[in-house]
């Protein structure tokens, strides 16, 4: 054993790296699914539509109206590269104003175990002011807030 470590000493080092991401990454998604849950706080429809990094549309355009709600449930992929964006269109009549956001939802970059993971239960509420994303569903702790920015 020495002596093949002495003899490919890059390979051996690659092969260890290689053996602790993965042992990192599972360990990070040992429930193995994520989920995203989109809720409309607005009195006026929403109108929702996702797709992944590859373009494939998973939740297709729908219309959300108060206290509705939209959702996914998915594994994400094993080399952290998930991607789940969204588009957001509110017809703001009161205001006389179109407002169309577009942004990601749910995605993991590649993290390493001193990292944090993404959130497992993503849950985004959509209010007149803008958007708020919470970790571990409604009750769990604000990640952002995010403002709807007028289309001019």
């Amino acid at each position: 054993m020495a002596n093949l470590i002495n003899r490919f000493p890059i390979l051996c080092l690659t092969l260890v790296f290689l053996v602790v991401m993965e042992s990192t990454t599972m360990a990070s998604c040992s429930s193995g699914v994520a989920s995203v849950y989109i809720f409309n706080r607005i009195k006026s429809p929403i109108q929702v539509q996702c797709w992944n990094k590859d373009g494939s549309m998973i939740i297709k355009p729908t219309f959300l109206h108060k206290d509705e709600h939209v959702g996914l449930v998915f594994t994400p992929g094993f080399w952290g590269t998930t991607r789940v964006n969204c588009d957001f269109t509110w017809i703001a009549v009161d205001q006389h104003q179109i407002y169309i956001q577009t942004f990601d939802v749910w995605f993991d970059s590649f993290f390493l175990f001193w990292q944090e993971p993404p959130c497992r239960q993503c849950t985004w509420l959509i209010h007149p002011w803008g958007f708020t994303e919470y970790k571990d569903g409604e009750l769990g702790p604000v990640v952002a807030h995010y403002p709807w920015i007028p289309q001019e």
